[in-house]
């Protein structure tokens, strides 16, 4: 295990001494189901934006909130575990949901709001579309892409994202998200 530690330390250094982009139309948040495609990022890329935070269901939500260090270990787990950045399924905790990604989006400064949805995910249906809304009424540009399970991308011909056609929607969703 610390070997691992080590490199992900030594990662950590490389990634910080980088060069940051600065070449870019637009600064975008990724968010929605969970981010097992990672086309979707090569399209807003080759479209000249940056994706510069998400709110996936397996992305950032899990390294925001830290389990606490003083008192009981197992209840600070189980406490992180149970009321962190809630899901789309945890009934009444919509508002929690949409000021998370509200404080994420005007944290990052993010020019528009990509939701992708695996298709027949009721959850992330529902929680996507009344998110988008939310953010519109704040000035945030959003839009929804449905998409299929990478695993099925095989099965899908001349396909891209998940859903043909979903590249064409991205670019036409730039027009109206970019400085």
């Amino acid at each position: 295990m610390l070997r691992y530690v080590k490199m992900l330390k030594e990662a950590l250094k490389e990634i910080e001494q980088r060069e940051g982009i600065s070449e870019y139309r637009a600064r975008v948040m990724v968010a929605g189901s969970i981010g097992d495609r990672s086309d979707l990022i090569e399209i807003i890329e080759d479209l000249g934006r940056v994706v510069v935070t998400d709110a996936l269901c397996t992305g950032t939500r899990w390294f925001m909130n830290k389990v606490k260090e003083n008192g009981d270990p197992f209840e600070n787990i189980a406490r992180r575990y149970y009321q962190h950045n809630p899901y789309p399924r945890m009934i009444g905790e919509y508002e929690r949901k949409r000021k998370m990604i509200l404080e994420l989006a005007k944290k990052y400064d993010v020019d528009g709001v990509i939701f992708q949805r695996i298709a027949f995910c009721d959850y992330h249906a529902v929680d996507s579309v009344l998110l988008a809304k939310e953010l519109e009424d704040e000035g945030i540009p959003a839009i929804v892409l449905e998409r299929v399970f990478a695993d099925r991308c095989r099965e899908v011909q001349n396909e891209s994202s998940g859903v043909p056609g979903n590249d064409r929607k991205v670019g036409a969703f730039f027009m109206c998200a970019s400085r």
